[in-house]
This record gives C-alpha cells, structure tokens and sequence, in this order.
C-alpha cells in the first residue's frame, strides 16, 4: 500500500493575464500520472530543489503545474508549445516546443537563476495594501487550519537528515595563494581540501532516516513512537530523525520556535505592525484563490524575525505553502518549507493538514572559514486519520517519545512503502554502505557510546549495569566540589522505554567539609500510561533547612548552589505517584528524617525546655501538581521553556507524627508554587512564580522557611543571575513560619540596535517577598531576621552587550543585570542597596 496519494488542484488563470482559460493542475509531493507526457525537476544554480515554483504550459490547454517540495513536476498529455518558469525572487525562464519534445518524457534539470533585486518597500496608503488584508483574514482563521486546535489526530512520518561538509574553494583558494605547494604540509593540506571536495559529491557525512507513528489529543497530549530508525555508521548510535526537532509541526501558533529561538510568526496577530507584506501573484480556480505573499520585517523594527513567501488559499484562508529563512542568524542561517494538504473525511469534506516539512541548516563558517556544514531534514507525512478519536490509553505523559525494541533492526523491505515518497539516492547509499564499514573496520563504537551517555546521563558498562554520570560531579557553595560515582541498572540507550524495576546506588566526597555522602534507591513501575511507580530510597546527604524541598526545581541554576548553612541528613523513604489524569500528578510519601546542622544552632520548644541541637522528624506528605495545556510544540524542549497556555500549581502538605518511628516533633507544612512561562505579543516572554507556604510555629528550623536569596560571599558563586532569587540582599539569614514570595520576569526582546559584537536583548525583573514569626524565641544561637516589612527589588538585564564568535558557529553573549532594593527590613542601613550580577549565554 502506498502511504503517499495523489493531491491535485485545478486551477484558471485570469482573463487578464492574456491567456485564455486554463487547466491549472497542481501535483504535489509524490504525485503519480500515468498519462503524464513530462516530468522534470526544478533546482537552483548550486542544485538545490525549488519547491512551489508556477509553470505556465502555453499552447496545450494552458495548463499550469508547480513544483513539489522536492522541485519535481509532471505536465499532463498533450506536450505544450512552451513551459514557462516563475518563481518569487527569480528570473523567468522559458522553455519552447522543440526543447520539450526532443527531451520528453523527462526533462533535465531545469535551473533558475536568482535576481539581482530584493523585495523592496513601497509607500501604499492606509488600508490600500491587498496583501495585509489577506493576512488579517489568515490571522482570523489561522486556528481552524492548525492540526494541534484539532481535537485529535493521528499520522505517520518518514523522515530524513543528512549532514554535509561544504568545502568554500574560493575561500580555500585565497588562504593558499603565495603559499608553496611543493612543501609536504602544504601539499597535504591542498590534497586533504580536494579530497574532501570530491567526496561531497558523491556521499553525505552522516545520513539518517525513520518512521514515526505521532498521536495528539487537544490540547496538549502528545506521543511519538518511532517504529524505524537506522544511522549511518552505527545502529546503536542514540540518534533519531523527527519531523519537529528543528521546527514546528505547524506554522500557525505565534512564534515560529527554530532550534532554541523564538522568531514572530508573520500569520499571527500584529504582524502586519513587524512585517512588510507584498502580493507577487494570484491564480484562480473557479471560485477560489491561490495568492502569492512576499514577506520581510519591517525596515527599523528589531525583532526576530524571518523573511520568506507563503501561499494563501481562499478555502479558509488555509496556509497552502510556506518557504521561510531566518534573519538576524549569521552564524546558522536556517530556511523552512512546509506544504499543506487537504485531508479527506468520510463525508466528503476535509481539512487542512500538513503534507511535507523541509529545513536546511547553513553553517558557512564551521568547522573552519574553507569549510562549512549543511545540515538538511524532509518529512513526509502520511496516513493522516482525523476521525478515529485517541484515548488517554493512548498516552504516557512522562514519555512523550520512544523508539520501539526492533526500531533498529528492521531488514530493508520494512522501509521499502515509506522510501516511496523519497527512494534513496545513489549518494544516501553510499553513505550507508561507506559508513557502516568504516564503523566496523575503524572500530570508532565509542563515538556512539559518547553521544548516548550525553543524552541519557548513563555510561553503560556490563550487561544491565551502568553508570549513573550525574553524580560524577557536583557543585555547591558549602562543599565546594563533590566527585563520586553512581551505579544504576536504568536504561542506557536513548529514547528507550524505561525499565520496569531498577535500582541504583551512589557515593560522594565534598572536598571543603571533607565528608562522605551516600545514596541508594529501589524503583517500580507500575504502569507507564498513568507513570504509577513505588519508589524506595536510603541517602545520607545534604539538605538546606527550610527549603522547598517537596517541590519541583525550576531551572537548572536554582538556590542550592548558593547555600551556605546546610544540615547532615540521614533520611529513610517510600513513595508511591501517579500521573491521574493528562493534567493532574500525585505522589503520597512517608520519610523518617535525622538532621544534624553543621552550623551553631539549637531549639527550645518553650522557655523551660531543653535546647536540641539533633532532630528527628517522622512525617508524611501529599504532592499534586496541576498543569493544564502546556503548549508542547517541541519534545526536545525542557518544560521550564515551554509555553504554559494555564499556570502550573503546585501544592504539598507534610504531617510530622510524635512517636511514630522516633519521631519527636507534631507539625504541618503547607506550600504552594504557581507558575507561568507566556508569551506577550510583540513584547516576549513572560515568566512569573509565585510561592507561599505556612508551617507550625513551634517547629525546629528544618521544617519553617527561609529565603531563596543568592547573597554575595568571599567563595560564592552570586557573581551572576540566579533566576527566581533576591540577588539584592546582603548576606543574612530571613526565617518564616508563613511567607509569600512573587519572582517576575518580562523579556522585552532586542532593542536598540544589533551589531556583530553587541545585540542588548532587554528584560524587566521584579521580586517581592513578605514573611512572619510567631514564635521567633524558639529558635536559638542563630541571627536571623523576618521579612514582616516586605522586600522588594527590582532589575534590569541585558543580555549580549557583549558577543562574541565562538568558532563561527553561535554567539557567546555576556550581559548583565542591575538590581536595586527599594524596600525591607534595615533597607536605609544595609549597603549597597544596589546588585550588579553576570550572565553568559
């Protein structure tokens, strides 16, 4: 069966362009016409395929075709007088009768060539631009068309990536001209640059392809099983082709998120303030309309932005095609292409739905000014089913990806019904069998291992035994520097289905308090649609007093690094979570607790009582976590940088039990964090969190709170930004049994100007925290201090002042953030009021 069908529009041109009334057929990706007279492709001066070029066929019914994604064409019967080329960007060709038929059935390679001119800007009065109104109604439409609004869908893709050196021989040329070639090193370094050259031709550096089953449910319920996956060179290598890893599935949400940036959607709501629009062309088919848009950001406006031509269809004002290149890139210059298909329903109707996505990656400096990388991915997507609806069942939230056990090791006959859309070249080929051999003779496995261990965090060493790399190093303010080891029997190879019981253990020595730190854990899991696993753990460890520990880290720099008084904590657990519902995760735990401070410090539960400098806490505690239509457009992206279309709530509650298990304290703990990550139209993102929390008053330490605050020291690492803390404050201690803390952030984007070495991205900071004591003479031998009086700082960061090229493949930004206190406890007494922070990037 043939996953690929034929998708063809007939379309007329106008009257007016001179031409009598015509056929317009459209074949697009893998079109199949058993009665087609000529096929051909069209591709670019340095070979590349042009995708949605118009070719006018004179003379035989005026028919006009365009191009696929992959440049090619087909030309009904009979053979026109004359095929005529036209294309956004550049020169028209013709081709005439007697080129046609001496070269029939297929043409060779027809190649255009780009015009000397750019879009250029005209002065049109208000409201007198044609294509700004055009794309007012494809922004009013735009949620009808985008597949992830639909309430379901399922479909298939094939996908494949080659990587490519692109030797410069010009640029070579001039590095070696005067320079005496009879040398052996310079003689070795013309024969290595030639080689190369040659190679490029007739093999890629690296190819892989796969096939992948995606399931959605609106509105944010993904899950991508990859049923195949081969890598040249080594089929264990942990890598996988997918259809969004640099793109979007999709080109209707806001921003266009390309790698790790975020660029302005032109179909989004005040684009037409961003972005300069111009009609190129317009073909009609009966009632309906196939425009031609020309887009570019607006001249003076500083934005992320992209440049490119779309195609409007008047059935909804529905994306039809789109060919997009990222601006303001120098160092990666990325270019989009995505084409859209009508998919049928069972009652004659359809829906807009992708067809093919296209990339191309330009490195043109990297891995040296002679020497560039290309990197290009294409994906085709089939068997698109928008009737059958998916189930919860059909879901594991905590695994949005995974690569099924005989991904990579299927025979070549399982790939022959997807490589319909694209047989394997002669160069894909030979990449494979090049690679694969050279894999095997240079015995270079350790290449792979590399790659898995970066992905999964796990070196695997014998059988089902691995090692635990994330505790080889740690680093904090009160240790210094931790090294250790960790063993575990977790999966080590990426994108696999975790395993059902594991286990792991670890060990660790801090170098500045010169103690042994040890850890080990038992894990069940009990079902992976809802992720229901019992997990049993012993560690003898660290922990900050009155932290929020029951809650998730926010981001990967967070306030243990600042920490400078910390306790020695033998701790005892057992656990059992759930995720309930698509939204909803619970996790109910039971701990005995025994900590030792390792700084002065004593509690007296009255005035009469004894001072206890040891504790030991029994407590149980409940965790939900609430996230509701978190906008997972990419699953390589952290959920931290996700767009949260709702907040995401937090909330536990711990209950201290006297005398169940030697535990000497009865108390509760509440604490509760919302947070959001949102975009601002035409301003950026917005990050927000909110914490507050309430404790028994007469409560050691351990179990109150203290402030998430970074404050500067002889030996602190508070030379730089630590999101989500006060990084105004001196260094002290503030204690509370109840406290609200508010952390804002609002990214303006880039302002001023951009240049080479200096691009200011902009971003507002605020932080408010309040908090109280009841009970303050219980805590003893310890200064502390209460925020009762709120404190209150705002900030101000810009990042990039400073860039620089970091071997012509990205940017190294160094930027800064000023924050400035302007309430608290003591604000008049504590100098400077004023922080000055870092932060590389």
């Amino acid at each position: 069966m043939n996953p690929y069908s034929l998708n063809t529009i007939t379309m007329n041109l106008p009257l007016s362009t001179g031409l009598k009334p015509c056929l317009f057929s459209c074949f697009w990706l893998l079109s199949v016409s058993a009665n087609a007279q000529l096929s051909g492709r069209v591709v670019d001066t340095d070979g590349s395929p042009l995708a949605f070029v118009s070719i006018l066929c004179d003379g035989a019914g005026s028919k006009v075709v365009i191009t696929d994604l992959e440049g090619r064409f087909q030309v009904p019967a009979p053979i026109p007088n004359t095929l005529n080329f036209r294309y956004v960007g550049y020169e028209p060709l013709q081709l005439d009768a007697a080129y046609l038929r001496r070269h029939s059935p297929t043409l060779p390679d027809v190649v255009l060539r780009q015009a000397n001119r750019s879009l250029a800007e005209v002065v049109i009065r208000p409201g007198a631009n044609p294509a700004e109104r055009l794309i007012r109604l494809a922004v009013a439409n735009r949620n009808n068309h985008n597949p992830e609004q639909y309430p379901f869908f399922t479909c298939n893709t094939y996908n494949k990536i080659n990587f490519d050196f692109l030797p410069h021989p010009e640029v070579f040329a001039k590095t070696m001209a005067g320079k005496d070639t009879t040398k052996q090193q310079n003689r070795e370094k013309l024969e290595k640059f030639r080689k190369m050259d040659r190679n490029s031709l007739t093999q890629h550096l690296f190819f892989m392809e796969s096939v992948t089953e995606r399931r959605f449910r609106f509105p944010n319920q993904n899950q991508e099983k990859v049923l195949l996956n081969r890598v040249s060179g080594d089929q264990n290598l942990g890598l996988v082709a997918i259809a969004n890893a640099v793109q979007p599935f999709s080109f209707y949400n806001d921003f266009i998120r390309v790698l790790d940036r975020d660029f302005a959607n032109p179909i989004a709501p005040g684009s037409i303030a961003q972005y300069y629009f111009q009609l190129k062309d317009t073909l009609y088919d009966g009632s309906d309309t196939l425009w031609t848009i020309a887009f570019r950001p607006r001249k003076g406006k500083v934005f992320n932005g992209l440049t490119g031509v779309l195609q409007l269809h008047s059935a909804g004002y529905a994306l039809k095609n789109v060919r997009a290149t990222t601006t303001g890139t120098p160092f990666i210059v990325v270019k989009l292409e995505q084409a859209y298909q009508q998919a049928p329903l069972a009652d004659g109707t359809w829906k807009w739905f992708p067809e093919q996505l296209n990339f191309e990656m330009n490195i043109p400096s990297y891995p040296d000014k002679t020497v560039g990388s290309h990197i290009s991915g294409r994906s085709f997507i089939s068997r698109v089913d928008l009737e059958n609806p998916t189930s919860n069942r059909d879901f594991m939230p905590e695994i949005p990806i995974y690569m099924v056990d005989k991904a990579t090791s299927q025979q070549d006959s399982a790939w022959t019904v997807w490589r319909q859309a694209a047989p394997l070249s002669a160069k894909e080929k030979r990449t494979y069998v090049f690679l694969d051999s050279l894999f095997q003779v240079k015995k270079v496995g350790w290449v792979s291992r590399l790659i898995n261990y970066t992905a999964t965090g796990k070196a695997h060493l014998y059988k089902d035994l691995s090692a635990d790399l994330r505790h080889i190093l740690k680093l904090n303010d009160f240790e210094g520097a931790r090294l250790g080891l960790g063993l575990t029997n977790a999966e080590s190879r990426p994108l696999r289905l975790p395993r059902r019981l594991e286990v792991g253990a670890n060990a660790g020595y801090g170098f500045r308090d010169q103690q042994w730190k040890y850890g080990a854990y038992g894990l069940w899991r009990i079902t992976r649609t809802h992720n229901t696993q019992l997990r049993a753990s012993w560690q003898r460890d660290l922990l900050e007093p009155g932290a929020l520990h029951e809650l998730s880290k926010a981001n990967l720099v967070n306030r243990s690094l600042y920490a400078r008084r910390m306790d020695y904590v033998e701790e005892w657990s057992a656990a059992i979570g759930s995720q309930l519902t698509r939204d909803l995760k619970i996790e109910i735990t039971g701990n005995r607790q025994d900590w030792s401070p390792a700084y002065a410090y004593g509690f007296a539960a009255g005035d009469n009582a004894p001072v206890q400098r040891q504790f030991r806490f029994a407590e149980s505690s409940v965790y939900i976590r609430y996230a509701r239509n978190l906008l997972n457009t990419n699953f390589l992206i952290a959920e931290e940088n996700q767009v949260q279309r709702t907040p995401v709530v937090e909330l536990a509650y711990t209950r201290g039990w006297k005398g169940v298990l030697g535990g000497a304290y009865d108390y509760e703990r509440w604490v509760l964090a919302v947070r959001q990550n949102v975009y601002i139209r035409r301003l950026g993102r917005l990050n927000w969190r909110l914490e507050a929390g309430t404790a028994t008053a007469n409560t050691p330490l351990a179990k109150l709170f203290t402030l998430n605050q970074s404050a500067a020291n002889q030996r602190s690492f508070a030379l730089f930004v630590a999101p989500n803390t006060f990084q105004s404050l001196p260094d002290t201690l503030f204690i509370a049994d109840r406290f609200v803390n508010l952390y804002v952030s609002q990214e303006i984007g880039p302002v001023l100007y951009k240049h080479p070495y200096s691009a200011p991205i902009l971003t507002l900071l605020h932080n408010v925290a309040w908090g109280d004591m009841r009970q303050p003479g219980l805590q003893r031998d310890l200064g502390f201090l209460t925020a009762s009086t709120p404190i209150a700082e705002a900030g101000v960061q810009l990042d990039n002042l400073l860039r620089f090229s970091y071997v012509d493949l990205a940017y190294l930004g160094i930027g800064g953030a000023l924050f400035y206190r302007y309430s608290g406890p003591q604000a008049g007494v504590w100098a400077p009021r004023v922080s000055l922070r870092f932060n590389f990037g």
